[in-house]
Order: C-alpha cells, then sequence, then structure tokens
C-alpha cells in the first residue's frame, strides 16, 4: 500500500517514486530476497531421492595353483593354471532419506520462512526510506516558508529605513531608530545564510537517497504546506490488530516459527538417520552378451547412520536454539510493547501539535490586527517607533512559529505512518 499517497502531494509522490526506483539499499533488499528464493529451492533436494548411475570395465587375471603328491615316488608336483578375461559392468543405485525425524521438512519451511523474513525486512526498508524521504522533502519546504518570511520582513524593514532616513533630512527623525532597523535587517540577513544552510543539508539528504551525485541535482519543486494538512485525517486511535500488521512485529512472529524450525533440526541431529537403497547392477566377459544374458543382481534395503562422535556438540547445538528461543520471545515481547508506545504516542503528538496549530492561527490573525493598527497609527505620529517595532517582531515570531509547527504536524503524520508500518484503515 502506498500510504504516502495520502499527503496528495503529486511532486511527492514523484520524488518518492525516483527514490524507490534509485535508492541502493532497496535494490540490495532485492538481491536478498533472490538469494533467499534460491537458497529455498535447493533446500528441497534433499528431500528427493539421490540417483547415481555407473558403467565400467576391468581386466580381470585369475591363477589356479594345483599341488599332488607320490608318495612311492616321493616326488611333489605344482601345477598353475592361469585365465584372463574381461569384465564389463553397468549399474544403477538409489538412496533416499525417509526423514523419519523431520529433519529436511524443517530445512524446507525454515528457508520459506527467510523468503518471508525478507520481504518483510524489504517492505520496512521502503517504509523507513519514504518516511525519509518524506522528511526531508517538507522540511526542505518548511525552510523555503522560513527564508521567504524572513525576506518579506527585511523589505519591510527597509522600507521603514527608507521612511526613517527621510524624516531625518526633515529634521523630525533620530538616527537611534535608524540605527536599530539597520541592525535587525543585518540580523535577519545572518538568519537567512544560517536558514540556507540548512535548507542545503535537507537538500543533500534528499539526493542521496535518490542516488544523486552533486552535479546531477535539480531543484526541488515548491508546495502549500497548508494545502497538505487541510487534507489529513487521523484516527483517535488504532485497534491492536492495526499495530500487529506493522512489517517488524509480523517479522518477528516469523523468527519465533524460523528458531522452532532450527530447535526441531537440531534434535533430528541427535537420531540415526533412516536411509532406504536400491541398486541394480549387471556384469558379462563379453560385451556382446552384456545385454542377452539375465545376470541382472539387485538389492533393496534400509540402513540406519548414526555417529556418536560429535554427540557433546549436538546437544550443546539443541541447547543454544533453546536458549535463542528464549532470547526470540523476549525480543517480541519487547518489540510489540514498544509498537504500541509508538503509536500512543504518535497519536497524542499529533493531537497536541494539532492544537498548537490551532492556537497560533488565531494569534497570528490578532497579531496581525494589532500591527496593522499599530502601523496605520505610527504614520500618524501617535506611536513611538520602538512600539511598532515590538508589535511587527511580535507578528514575526508568531508566523515563523506557524510554519515549524505546520512541519512538526507533518512529521508527526510520518512519524504515526511509521509506528503503524504504513496504512491504517
Amino acid at each position: 500500500i502506498k500510504w504516502w499517497k495520502s499527503f496528495n502531494d503529486p511532486v511527492c509522490d514523484t520524488i518518492i517514486e525516483k527514490v524507490l526506483r534509485a535508492n541502493y539499499g532497496i535494490k540490495l533488499s532485492v538481491v536478498k530476497h533472490k538469494i533467499y528464493t534460491n537458497m529455498y529451492k535447493r533446500s528441497g533436494l534433499n528431500y528427493y531421492p539421490s540417483f547415481s548411475s555407473s558403467v565400467g570395465y576391468r581386466r580381470e587375471r585369475s591363477m589356479e595353483f594345483a599341488i599332488s603328491a607320490d608318495i612311492a615316488a616321493k616326488t611333489i608336483n605344482l601345477e598353475k593354471e592361469t585365465e584372463s578375461h574381461n569384465r564389463f559392468l553397468a549399474g544403477i543405485d538409489v538412496t533416499y532419506d525417509l526423514d523419519v525425524w523431520g529433519k529436511f521438512r524443517a530445512q524446507i519451511k525454515d528457508a520459506k520462512l527467510k523468503i518471508q523474513l525478507a520481504q518483510l525486512e524489504q517492505q520496512s526498508y521502503i517504509n523507513t526510506i519514504v518516511a525519509q524521504t518524506l522528511t526531508f522533502y517538507y522540511t526542505i519546504q518548511a525552510q523555503k516558508q522560513l527564508i521567504a518570511l524572513l525576506h518579506r520582513n527585511i523589505r519591510l524593514l527597509e522600507s521603514y529605513n527608507q521612511v526613517l532616513k527621510d524624516r531625518f533630512t526633515r529634521g523630525i527623525g533620530s538616527t537611534l531608530d535608524i540605527d536599530l532597523t539597520t541592525q535587525k535587517i543585518e540580523a535577519l540577513h545572518i538568519r537567512i545564510n544560517h536558514e540556507r544552510t540548512v535548507l542545503y543539508e535537507m537538500e543533500s539528504g534528499l539526493f542521496i537517497l535518490m542516488a544523486k551525485f552533486p552535479h546531477e541535482i535539480d531543484s526541488i519543486p515548491n508546495t502549500q504546506i497548508p494545502d497538505r494538512i487541510s487534507d489529513f485525517v487521523i484516527p483517535d486511535s488504532l485497534s491492536s490488530e492495526e499495530i500487529k500488521k506493522r512489517p517488524d512485529i509480523i517479522a518477528a512472529e516469523l523468527q519465533l516459527l524460523s528458531v522452532q524450525y532450527a530447535i526441531g533440526i537440531a534434535k533430528a541431529s541427535l537420531f540415526p538417520s533412516v536411509i532406504l537403497s536400491a541398486n541394480l547392477h549387471q556384469t558379462d566377459k563379453k560385451l556382446e552378451d552384456f545385454f542377452k544374458k539375465n545376470s541382472i543382481t539387485g538389492m533393496l534395503g534400509i540402513t540406519m547412520n548414526y555417529s556418536d562422535k560429535f554427540k557433546s556438540v549436538k546437544r550443546s547445538v539443541l541447547n543454544e536454539k533453546k536458549l535463542l528461543y528464549r532470547n526470540t520471545v523476549y525480543e517480541y515481547k519487547n518489540r510489540l510493547i514498544t509498537a504500541f508506545h509508538e503509536v500512543e504516542k504518535a497519536l497524542f503528538n499529533y493531537k497536541m501539535t494539532h492544537e498548537q496549530l490551532v492556537s497560533i492561527k488565531k494569534q497570528i490573525h490578532v497579531s496581525n490586527h494589532i500591527f496593522k493598527e499599530m502601523d496605520e497609527r505610527y504614520k500618524n505620529g501617535l506611536v513611538l517607533y520602538q512600539n511598532l517595532l515590538d508589535v511587527q517582531n511580535d507578528l514575526f515570531n508568531a508566523q515563523e512559529k506557524k510554519i515549524v509547527i505546520e512541519n512538526n504536524l507533518i512529521m508527526q503524520k510520518i512519524g504515526l505512518h511509521k509506528a503503524v508500518g504504513g496504512e491504517w484503515e
């Protein structure tokens, strides 16, 4: 499920698609999945009979000795008879491990689980990469809005400075107000340089995810963050079943099953293997008579192979797997508890941040009204310039805070998607 579509931002969707196509971490996860698939295919080979065939020829030579004695003549005779002939051989052998203790079946199931685990790992990695992409993208948008706000305030202060200079030339102004405004303008320029540095770092992080070199960098299109926020639909709570759909939770459950299979394999190694074997062989002295005579011999039997040599090592492996299972159970429970807390925290933080956004919007509305009235009074000479600067500074701070809170709200939504493991119903 492409959960990032819920942000309703076509520009961001395009960037995410580029990241998913180009990111080397995702490509590595695909390769890993293929490796486990091949391992699964190989694991099933032990479950089938093994066939072997042989064709041979050998030259045989036999000697027979006969001893005879003539007691009367007091002689002993030794007779030797030598015979040489060819021997042609052909045969086929079949062996099949009956897998009485389920070792091979467990290996096949475990190999299949590894494929599922690789898929879940890939899904978790994609969710993480998408969350990072969204974080960089919307932080870039927030930085651009903040820099634009700083430029607007500089232009406003420069217009005030021009008015102050005109008044000073007419003898009704003070250089103190001019210096104060100039100082604020320079501070804003310094602030802009800092924010541009942050913007560059965010853009660099995004392009690294896209696997782009510095000379391949393009500009990131702008988007309106308030338009994105207005489309957000966040539930008040999420069921435990939704949380258990997280890829890492499912992976932890499969990991428990995988360790159980490992325990079964370790137990099976303690018992003898039961092998069914059969063979057919034919031999003859003459090649032309090889298929004419009925000289085929065969055998069918069951053998048991057992070695007590590494029994202590095998028991040690079994105990190790049992301890690993206990440890995996603890990790699963801890991950499950952590997941519930992460979701609850994400929901709470989103709610609090949304309330902050509502409050700051009200504050901006009031501050903007006060600023317009104070600006009019200043033009009519009813208030001091310092009073106008204080009001203008309050409005600027509120506008800046709104940008930060809007970005935080998006980050909270990203965090909630990450905590749930994608989308919720």
